[in-house]
């Protein structure tokens, strides 16, 4: 059974609500960020980032 999400929920994966992964996160200075899916504003230099990867990767 797939649940459908409304547009002010979010399905976030259970590893990413323990307390030891927000420790390790914690502990190496890094902020955690998890936006809507399809939110093309937040996620777009990681896109943009692995679009080049991909390019790169096919040219050689």
């Amino acid at each position: 059974m797939v649940k459908k999400y409304g547009p002010f929920e979010a399905y976030i994966p259970k590893y990413c609500t323990r307390l030891n992964f927000r420790q390790l996160l914690w502990h190496c200075q890094l902020n955690q960020s998890i936006s809507r899916r399809g939110s093309g504003w937040i996620n777009s230099p990681m896109e943009r980032f692995f679009r080049s990867l991909k390019r790169n990767e096919s040219n050689h």
